[in-house]
């Protein structure tokens, strides 16, 4: 069983999309509330670790998320 890609995602039409990826389980055991920088559109950005990551793409345009 292979993994699947992480997709970008969407709560509403208003929103912008978003980058979630489930975190392996003995990883985000060991690693929860730990803060690291992805970079999203050539800028750091800070998000904290958990049982998922969650990051804004800053864009509302499919073609520009999935490329982010």
């Amino acid at each position: 069983m292979g993994l699947r890609m992480a997709t970008p995602w969407q709560r509403d039409k208003a929103s912008p999309d978003y980058l979630r990826q489930r975190v392996p389980a003995d990883l985000a055991q060991r690693l929860r509330g730990t803060v690291v920088n992805l970079e999203v559109a050539g800028e750091l950005v800070a998000v904290k670790l958990g049982d998922d990551i969650k990051v804004s793409l800053w864009t509302k345009d499919a073609t520009l998320a999935r490329q982010r």
